[in-house]
């Protein structure tokens, strides 16, 4: 390679970075080494409201945390969809609330930005007020049969032949197939939270 190309190669990568383009879920051997480290977000709706919470970024170079809110998805390709709900420049602020919804479902990410202007961004997170369940597809063990009262649930998992509804006051509803005692709920005074799966 001359020297004539190198310039050419790297014109390119400093203007996508300089124009604050640069967008990764994560840092990559690919990207810049001082991308910041993304946040994990969470959202939870009640039947008006959305409580927010995102994990902390642990960089030193931290500048700021930006949360965004949409009626469509793919936020992080198409910003201008997309409403800012907040510049938050402190990395211990972690949570928001949202009260100010204009639809019953809106999607949410956050993107995190150091203090050499690079950003990434968090997962996208979709809410449905008033959390209600619709079910679709096969119903052979009433895996499709939502359970009654069909409203203030904040996240579901389907199953093979059951499903499960966690509520905004922690319990769990489960419905279908009981082959393998898979609807079975917990204690009623067990109160559960909604989490996500990591390393």
């Amino acid at each position: 390679m001359s020297l004539k190309r190198i310039p050419f190669l790297l014109i390119p990568v400093c203007m996508i970075c300089a124009a604050g383009l640069f967008i990764a879920c994560g840092k990559s051997s690919s990207g810049p080494k001082n991308a910041p480290t993304p946040s994990v977000l969470t959202a939870v709706a009640s039947a008006n409201e959305v409580a927010l919470s995102w994990t902390r970024c642990p960089d030193e170079d931290f500048f700021s945390y930006t949360l965004y809110r949409s009626y469509v998805a793919g936020i992080a390709g198409d910003t201008l969809s997309a409403e800012k709900l907040g510049i938050l420049t402190l990395p211990d602020v972690l949570s928001f609330n949202d009260y100010t919804l204009e639809q019953t479902t809106a999607y949410y990410a956050l993107r995190t930005t150091n203090a050499a202007g690079l950003s990434v961004w968090s997962n996208e997170e979709v809410v449905v007020l008033g959390g209600y369940i619709v079910a679709w597809g096969e119903n052979d063990d009433g895996q499709c049969d939502v359970s009654y009262p069909n409203n203030g649930f904040t996240a579901v998992a389907a199953g093979w032949d059951h499903s499960l509804g966690l509520r905004n006051d922690g319990s769990i509803a489960a419905w279908g197939g009981e082959r393998i005692r898979s609807v079975r709920r917990p204690l009623a005074q067990q109160r559960f939270h909604r989490s996500r799966g990591g390393k």
